[in-house]
């Protein structure tokens, strides 16, 4: 336990990377199984396409939130166990954080509000039919009855 609290950034990435990773995956399972369920072969060939679209995305929103928590965690002195006693007993580092944690959920909500338009415009045509036309590709010498 020692190991972590004392490089608390470093820790805020890993933790922030993994989650990011697996939340990708988990959604690229979800989204690759109901493309290839909408298809007309019923074919489950989207999932790894799925996988490989949203994990990286999710590794790298994953890292910026490691890195806004890891910030968060290094902030504070090494001595206190508690957040809320850290920032009343020092104002300034009160302030400072809060100023980061603002600056933080403003670049935050911008991304997600790029993230959501593109994905409500060009990234669902393009998805809707590369998935559905992947899925349902037949390979040579498979004969699918």
């Amino acid at each position: 336990m020692q190991a972590v609290s004392s490089r608390p950034l470093l820790a805020g990435l890993a933790l922030g990377a993994l989650c990011g990773v697996l939340c990708g995956v988990g959604l690229g399972i979800l989204d690759g199984a109901q493309a290839g369920l909408r298809a007309s072969q019923g074919s489950l060939a989207a999932i790894p396409l799925a996988v490989c679209l949203y994990a990286p995305v999710g590794l790298m929103l994953g890292l910026l939130l490691g890195a806004v928590a890891g910030g968060v965690r290094a902030l504070l002195p090494p001595g206190y166990r508690g957040i809320r006693r850290a920032l009343h007993d020092r104002p300034a580092l009160d302030q400072a954080m809060a100023a980061g944690l603002i600056a933080g959920a403003l670049c935050l909500l911008l991304e997600v509000l790029l993230v959501h338009r593109f994905g409500m415009t060009a990234g669902a045509a393009m998805s809707n039919r590369r998935l559905a036309s992947l899925a349902t590709f037949q390979q040579p010498g498979v004969v699918q009855v």
